[in-house]
């Protein structure tokens, strides 16, 4: 039964959101039966023992994240903290999110939550084609070494088309791993003449998913989803996107994803001439993150991310850029855009309050055979509020015409990079994938 319970502990980790505020709480209990399992095993009459395995696993998985505060975990304490938990569980508010599990294999779990991510609409999700629930955030997590209840989340992904990632950090305990931070907007972002007037459409709105496992025991899955680009108040723009998101084998220090990406114009429509010259008129990849100003409480402000390096295909430097000047603030980046056939990196040089030492993310287009040209531009705004993502740098497609006719079709390909190292794109021991 102990075994079963630390099974329950597990998954309830592996569901819940980093950013709930019981998420390091739960952590630490999960850990502090787990290194006492064996112990537990050995005395089975310890009334803890008996509560029952159906009760807490609803108080685990449905309400875990609201329990009251509680004392620190510590080695010694395990026995009365652990029920003291189940106590104040039993009389916590009911957590506002729901949480599926929908696949539980060859070391990875996938649940998904509904009503966890603000302004995204909960959809329709499938395995393997066939319906299983309805949320607005898929968590995916991978065990950290070749045995035992230690499962780390390296993917979540908001129906609003926000993704992050993050390595396994197995080396760390499960407490101290690195946190999620800068994230990956679904591509395209399209800044279009609406008759005049510029529609923005900067952000993704996901209509279905459907979580495909047929790889899953060479510890690959696969997300393909179905969508459009969106404004802010979820207006869609007359297109619609088909996106395949292949997350190959984690490791410790990297987690790589290959986004494939097809894009068809439903009617007519017209990019704007003015974002086309300065490079934001079809963002074919799209960071956002944070890098606020200094304020009172953070003197030196916060960041997920502190550089922005642009690379060429061979790997050489084309331009770093300290994104922390204050001298960047309300102003593109980059006059024109950057051209580049490499990579953007988003990179943590120097860890910050908050998240501290969050992954870097690195992002190639893979050649493609129309050969388009990409350049590189950002925008950082001013801000004191450590919760703003204002920090947002993109690829954007270069076109010598506005007009884009109805039935076109865009298809291009995204390599995709977290790393525990600033720069790093493909690190070595880590093989080069055909994508799907």
């Amino acid at each position: 039964m102990i075994f079963e319970l630390a099974q329950d502990f597990r998954e309830a980790v592996a569901a819940m959101p980093l950013e709930y505020p019981k998420h390091r709480m739960l952590e630490l209990l999960e850990e502090a039966i787990r290194r006492d399992i064996h112990f537990i095993a050995r005395h089975p009459t310890n009334p803890f023992l008996r509560i029952r395995r159906k009760t807490m696993r609803q108080i685990l998985l449905r309400r875990a994240s609201r329990c009251r505060k509680m004392p620190l975990v510590k080695r010694g304490l395990v026995w009365p903290v652990l029920l003291l938990t189940v106590l104040l569980a039993r009389n916590a508010p009911q957590a506002t999110a729901g949480t599926t599990k929908i696949w539980d294999a060859n070391g990875q779990v996938v649940f998904v939550n509904s009503d966890a991510v603000a302004g995204a609409p909960n959809i329709a999700i499938s395995r393997d084609g066939a319906p299983v629930t309805v949320g607005d955030q898929i968590v995916v997590s991978y065990r950290a070494g070749t045995m035992g209840l230690d499962f780390r989340q390296v993917l979540a992904l908001g129906t609003n088309g926000f993704m992050r990632l993050r390595h396994l950090d197995g080396a760390e305990s499960p407490t101290n791993e690195d946190k999620f931070g800068t994230s990956i907007k679904l591509p395209p972002g399209l800044i279009l003449d609406n008759g005049g007037t510029e529609g923005f459409y900067l952000r993704s709105k996901i209509t279905q998913i459907d979580l495909v496992t047929v790889d899953s025991a060479s510890q690959i899955l696969r997300l393909k989803m179905t969508g459009s680009p969106a404004d802010g108040q979820g207006i869609l723009a007359p297109a619609t996107t088909q996106w395949c998101l292949t997350l190959l084998p984690p490791t410790n220090k990297v987690t790589v994803v290959l986004l494939d990406v097809e894009t068809t114009v439903t009617q007519p429509l017209a990019l704007s001439g003015a974002r086309m010259l300065s490079a934001e008129a079809f963002q074919a990849a799209m960071f956002s993150s944070s890098n606020t100003d200094a304020s009172t409480t953070y003197p030196l402000g916060t960041h997920d991310a502190d550089q922005l390096r642009i690379t060429s295909a061979a790997g050489q430097t084309l331009s770093e850029t300290n994104l922390s000047s204050p001298t960047l603030r309300n102003q593109l980046l980059i006059p024109s855009g950057r051209p580049f056939d490499g990579t953007i990196q988003l990179n943590q040089i120097v860890a910050s309050p908050l998240n501290g030492d969050p992954p870097c993310i690195s992002i190639r287009i893979l050649p493609s055979p129309d050969l388009p040209e990409y350049r590189a531009q950002g925008y950082v705004f001013s801000t004191t509020d450590s919760n703003d993502d204002n920090l947002g740098v993109w690829a954007s497609r270069t076109f010598t015409d506005p007009a884009i006719s109805t039935g076109r079709r865009f298809a291009w390909t995204l390599r995709i990079v977290a790393s525990d190292e600033p720069g790093a794109d493909l690190p070595s021991g880590v093989v080069e994938w055909s994508h799907y």
